[in-house]
């Protein structure tokens, strides 16, 4: 992937990132390129070799064929999950260190519906945060709405399958 300033990427951890620039550092005596990717909606900053850009899972925002496929998961059955706690916060963990925006949807998939049938642990609310604010704020500048309205659309989906139409300007970039 070519990368240029002011470009907005998506870092599979933290969201969308605009990059702010790029950088040298000398290590072991040998001169590595950075880039640097401001996340938005936050003060955090990331340097992410050059090198390792696609290795660290960096990539465009999704087009219109991959939003179809993202709620397309969003009103999918739910996977079937373990009945035993721990087990099944460590599969969704694991499914969230993936990075992968379509296996975070899942997640937060079957969260929400977990929530909604059974109710959530403490630990499992936690786990439902962490996994809706990369969703959501990809959804922002994807669906050109507020991060509230996003929210509002990512539980439509999930509990009553309702996919929203996608903005002009995104289905003319595909």
């Amino acid at each position: 992937m070519q990368l240029v300033h002011d470009q907005i990427v998506v870092h599979p951890h933290h969201g969308p990132a605009r990059v702010a620039g790029f950088t040298e550092r000398e290590l072991r005596g040998r001169l590595l390129r950075y880039v640097r990717l401001e996340v938005e909606g936050s003060s955090l900053t990331i340097a992410v070799p050059l090198g390792s850009v696609e290795e660290v899972g960096v990539r465009e925002p999704m087009c219109r064929e991959e939003l179809d496929d993202l709620f397309g998961v969003l009103t999918a059955p739910g996977a079937r999950q373990e009945k035993q706690w721990a087990r099944r916060i460590k599969d969704e963990v694991q499914r969230l260190r993936t990075g992968d925006v379509l296996t975070i949807a899942g997640v937060v998939r079957d969260l929400v519906r977990r929530r909604e049938e059974r109710g959530l642990s403490l630990g499992e609310r936690d786990l439902l945060r962490d996994a809706r604010r990369p969703l959501i704020s990809e959804l922002v500048g994807c669906l050109r709405m507020s991060g509230e309205q996003c929210d509002s659309v990512v539980e439509e989906a999930v509990l009553d399958g309702v996919v929203p139409a996608v903005p002009l300007q995104l289905a003319e970039a595909s």
